[in-house]
């Protein structure tokens, strides 16, 4: 029997409350599985936009809001369109997002 892996990109990121995180992700395979970790008694947000150059320049970007909202409990959901960037942003305790494309 032969068995074929599909090639698959996983990247983690740490989300502390001071800073958002901004990744580039244009130009990755989508669709695209990002899933929202909140640390103990803390809400992670998830936002995706359309913007050229989003990551590099976020304050003239256009940001939308993920399906899932602002969550407090572990929240996977898909992306199934391409973005060119996403930004994370944390409350109250320091989480953990899982993006894999």
């Amino acid at each position: 029997m032969n068995v074929s892996q599909i090639p698959t990109t996983f990247n983690s990121y740490s989300v502390t409350t001071a800073t958002p995180v901004y990744v580039d992700v244009h130009g990755s395979a989508f669709p695209m599985t990002v899933t929202a970790i909140p640390g103990a008694s803390g809400s992670l947000s998830v936002f995706y936009s359309t913007t050229n150059g989003a990551a590099q320049n976020p304050g003239s970007a256009n940001w939308l809001a993920w399906t899932a909202g602002t969550v407090s409990a572990n929240t996977t959901d898909g992306l199934l369109a391409p973005v060119c960037a996403l930004k994370f942003t944390a409350a109250t305790s320091t989480g953990t997002v899982e993006v894999v494309s």
